[in-house]
């Protein structure tokens, strides 16, 4: 091999789709004076025939013009220049002055355009001269009739987003060994005075909101008005359900939502719930649009991630290196997230969401081709000490304090309640968290206030402690102005600071209040590399600790029938032995149950070593369903129901009021009249309506006059003269001369299991060990 020294070398390559079939040749039903007047191009826009269209990548090879290329094989030496402004990350999309994922990797490629013989890239350029029953082709010369890129453009007119890769090496080294970077065409412009000139992008390119949207647009509509009562529905065009819907889950028509199934080729549509998911059922008019919703329920981030990128967009699986995010979440993304999504939504703003709601960082890999996901605020460990001696070049070093991104409160709403609102409606979420410094807002530190909001559509009902934690994070970064470091290092330490890898500055420029040089965490957000040198930029981490990681739920809601394990498995990975798993009632909450079979709430089972926790503040409750009252058809009461049901070790705190529901009253019989017992109290189906939460009174004679009063959550409900019936929370239902009053329900089942902690609740009712 010849010696070349240190000469550099760049070779770009376009990934150009070449169709593999013979012009008329089986399978081609292509035929000249039939399909066109002269043969194809093997291109898609020259084709004849469609159909069979049979595309591989053709690469073409350009560089810039230098001797001893051949060794790398056909090249076109017109490229003139290649200008790189690489990405620049949002990390964790904390910064909302920045697009959800920073700034795009661009690149400007140059080239001469010139005279080309139409070698390698017409498959039939040497039949032309001599026509072969090709009109217009007298004396055909390729390298005579127009120029590279007129010819190029023209037979290839949908080159958005073929492959580009631009390989860096020195002349002479195998093109294995080069420095690749990969992009897609963006656009390309030109021939202007003898120059093209073809700007690319990064594989994000495609997931820009004009090209991806979750749900896709449907365009089926009403075949026909449907009643606010209507059971079905009929959709149009024909054969619509097959090509755009599902055979289940729900569909948004106008401000309602919908649950429905579909058999397969079949228009029609089974209603199953109508109003579904806090949305109120009406009348819709023919021709209105019907669109199917995206569900994500107690999802981790990774998985709703690849969903969205791999159904949504053009990027493929290929491009997702699924074990490796895999790990990144198990270590530090355990959460499980949900959300509706009724309307459609660039896939941008989808993932930008989660990154800035959860806390990771997501960007593609301009040198492999794959993304990369990694969390922020979740084990942040430096990997090496950038100090002014051994790594930056002298008088490189920049310092930028950003006042404007300075945060000292966020609130942060979660709980949706309606997916066809507005996601930056406060009204429509079920709680707010908001966390707070006062101390910065001081007159003597920043002496104002400075809030962020976050609105989450992924954060659920009883995600307290996530929204919390959120809250937590971006106080932490932001707290204090945040700084940027911008500095060179020598191209010889290339590959050793990474984008969102972690590590410690220590420089002169930056000191403690005694003058010694602080330490300070970093995570590189650009890497600009040059000939000689590399820029690095990168923002200081203000984080203490790992957040995002306490098993924390917040039941602050009225809410029925509460399997402890399930409502944590659909917020969380699964438990394993070692994990703390706290439950909290918070004040004024109730945890009753909708029927006298199911407890209000019970620990389901756990894996063996898991630190179960419950803990009740005043204020809350934990109640069993109270009995119903005797009546004309059956009058003994029934008995009142389980409050909290343990099968697995619990630790109990309990500030609040544990209650097993009060059984209901007997009826009580006279020869004009007779009463219908009170119903016990407790809780029934209709806690989170705030209306009747006891067991219901008995049908007395004559009814409504002599009916049983409804049980209270804390009182049982009264006979109609007026006599105590219905049990209280935790105590039987009265006995009459003609019925046996209901028992109390079990404030614990399974004490035996508990470990009763300090507390100064109640436990009413019975208990079984």
């Amino acid at each position: 091999m010849m010696e070349f020294g240190d000469e550099p070398v760049t070779i770009v390559e376009i990934d150009q789709p070449f169709c593999q079939l013979v012009y008329g040749t089986s399978p081609c039903q292509a035929q000249l004076g039939t399909t066109g007047t002269k043969k194809c191009y093997n291109t898609r826009f020259t084709c004849q025939d469609p159909l069979n269209y049979d595309p591989a990548d053709k690469t073409l090879r350009f560089s810039f013009p230098q001797e001893s290329l051949l060794e790398y094989g056909l090249i076109i030496p017109s490229l003139l220049g290649v200008s790189t402004s690489p990405m620049r990350l949002n990390l964790g999309s904390m910064d909302p002055d920045m697009g959800a994922f920073g700034e795009r990797e661009t690149v400007v490629l140059k080239f001469t355009d010139h005279k080309h013989s139409d070698h390698d890239v017409d498959k039939y350029r040497t039949e032309r001269p001599n026509a072969h029953g090709q009109t217009a082709v007298q004396g055909f010369d390729p390298y005579e009739q127009g120029t590279f890129w007129a010819k190029w453009l023209v037979r290839n007119p949908y080159h958005e987003g073929y492959a580009v890769r631009i390989k860096e090496g020195k002349m002479g080294d195998p093109l294995a060994s080069f420095r690749v970077r990969n992009y897609l065409i963006d656009r390309i412009d030109g021939p202007s005075n003898g120059r093209v000139t073809v700007r690319c992008k990064d594989l994000f390119s495609l997931i820009e909101a004009r090209k991806a949207q979750a749900p896709v647009a449907n365009t089926g509509e009403l075949a026909a008005g449907i009643t606010a009562g209507a059971s079905s529905l009929d959709l149009t065009p024909t054969g619509i359900g097959d090509t755009e819907y599902g055979t289940s889950g729900h569909i948004a028509i106008g401000g309602e939502i919908i649950e429905y199934t579909r058999a397969t080729g079949s228009d029609t549509m089974t209603l199953v719930t109508r109003g579904a998911k806090n949305t109120e059922a009406k009348a819709h008019d023919q021709e209105d649009l019907v669109q199917e919703v995206l569900s994500y329920v107690s999802e981790r981030v990774d998985d709703i991630i690849i969903d969205l990128l791999t159904r949504f967009t053009a990027i493929t699986a290929a491009n997702i290196p699924t074990s490796e995010w895999a790990a990144e979440a198990d270590s530090n993304l355990p959460t499980l997230y949900s959300a509706d999504i009724a309307k459609p939504t660039p896939v941008t703003e989808l993932i930008g969401e989660l990154a800035e709601q959860v806390g990771f960082t997501l960007w593609p890999d301009v040198e492999t081709n794959q993304i990369r996901l990694k969390a922020i605020g979740n084990n942040i460990v430096p990997s090496v000490t950038v100090d002014d001696d051994a790594w930056i070049v002298l008088r490189s070093l920049q310092i930028r304090r950003d006042p404007d991104r300075r945060v000292s409160r966020v609130q942060v709403f979660y709980g949706m309640i309606n997916p066809l609102e507005e996601l930056d409606d406060d009204k429509n979420f079920r709680s707010q968290v908001e966390v707070r410094d006062v101390g910065a807002e001081d007159a003597t530190q920043y002496g104002n206030k400075a809030i962020r909001r976050v609105f989450s559509r992924w954060i659920g009902q009883f995600g307290r402690s996530v929204a919390t934690s959120l809250g937590d994070l971006i106080l932490k970064l932001f707290r204090d102005p945040p700084f940027r470091a911008i500095f060179d290092e020598d191209i010889q330490r290339a590959g050793q600071l990474t984008l969102a890898d972690p590590f410690s500055l220590k420089t002169r420029a930056i000191v403690d209040d005694l003058g010694a040089q602080a330490l300070n965490t970093m995570l590189p957000m650009a890497v600009r590399r040059g000939e000689t040198k590399i820029e690095i930029e990168a923002q200081k981490l203000s984080l203490t600790q790992p957040t995002g990681q306490d098993r924390i739920i917040n039941i602050d809601d009225d809410v029925n029938n509460v399997n402890m394990r399930t409502l944590h498995d659909s917020l969380f990975a699964p438990a394993a032995s070692g994990d703390t798993v706290e439950f909290i009632v918070g004040p004024s909450a109730i945890v009753g149950s909708d029927n006298a079979a199911g407890p209000a709430m019970q620990t389901g089972d756990w894996p063996t070593g898991v630190n179960l926790q419950l803990k009740i503040d005043s204020g809350g409750f934990v109640a069993g369903p109270g009995g119903n009252g005797g009546s004309n058809s059956s009058r003994d009461g029934k008995p009142g129901g389980t409050a909290l049901k343990v099968d697995f070790p619990l630790l109990l705190t309990n500030n609040g009021v544990i209650g097993g529901g009060g059984g209901g009253g007997a009826l009580s019989t006279s020869t004009f009249f007779d009463n219908g017992g009170g119903g016990g109290a407790g809780t029934n189906n209709l806690v989170n309506d705030d209306q009747v939460r006891g067991g219901f009174g008995g049908a007395g004679r004559p009814s409504p006059d002599f009916d049983g009063e409804d049980g209270s959550l804390e009182t049982g409900g009264l006979t109609a003269t007026l006599q105590l019936s219905g049990g209280d929370l935790g105590q039987p239902g009265v006995d009459t001369a003609d019925g046996t009053g209901g028992e109390a329900g079990l404030a614990i089942d399974g004490d035996s299991l508990v470990t009763h902690l300090s507390g100064s609740g109640e436990i009413r009712g019975p208990i079984n060990t």
